[in-house]
């Protein structure tokens, strides 16, 4: 028997929405001071409720510096899936500790194409 996948409630993105908002606040905040003089955008997607068959609510997008790393928010908000180096989502990072991971990130990044 297949096994249903579950999908997030409806309303659950717009009672996540402001949390989540604040939270991209603080990570842009936090990454300015980081990344002092370096250009960095924070974004949240969808702007809107995605349609019922989506099975995430929340994707991140981070660039700095024209560097981009993406990631998918797991549905209780306590983490993000960001996409490693062979482009698979796997890399699970705590919502406390993306600014160091993409600081690691950016860093690696740097160093192999420098």
């Amino acid at each position: 028997m297949a096994r249903k996948t579950a999908r997030p409630d409806p309303g659950s993105w717009a009672r996540q929405r402001p949390f989540m908002l604040d939270r991209c606040q603080a990570w842009n905040a936090e990454l300015e001071a980081r990344f002092p003089a370096r250009n960095v955008v924070v974004e949240l997607r969808p702007e809107s409720a995605p349609v019922p068959t989506t099975p995430w609510n929340w994707f991140l997008a981070f660039d700095i510096d024209g560097t981009e790393f993406e990631a998918l928010v797991v549905p209780d908000l306590s983490a993000a899936v960001f996409e490693d180096s062979t482009g698979i989502f796997d890399d699970h990072v705590k919502f406390e500790d993306i600014p160091a991971y993409l600081a690691r990130r950016l860093n690696q990044t740097r160093s192999a194409t420098g």
